[in-house]
């Protein structure tokens, strides 16, 4: 959290992937506030939360379910509209 961020920050750098998963959303907002860029990991482009999180009895798979990918990545894009990210 915190002390790796101020790390970061001394050592010049400006941009995290705070983690994977639900867990990880208080860590976005420190860093966020902090300055930090956003970035996003491969399970979850454009910061929207996992298939698997949020649809937990469905298989995640795109050619079965492409509707509900596109509402999370629609969500994750409007929440992310006015923080520094590397994503859209």
């Amino acid at each position: 959290g915190e002390p790796a961020f101020e790390a970061l920050l001394r050592c010049g750098g400006n941009m995290v992937i705070p983690g994977t998963g639900e867990t990880h959303r208080h860590i976005e907002n420190i860093a966020v506030g902090m300055g930090l860029y956003l970035t996003e990991h491969h399970a979850e482009p454009l910061g929207a939360e996992m298939f698997a999180s949020a649809f937990p009895d469905k298989e995640p798979s795109y050619d079965k379910y492409p509707e509900l990918f596109r509402r999370l990545w629609r969500t994750a894009i409007e929440q992310r509209k006015t923080t520094r990210s590397s994503g859209p």
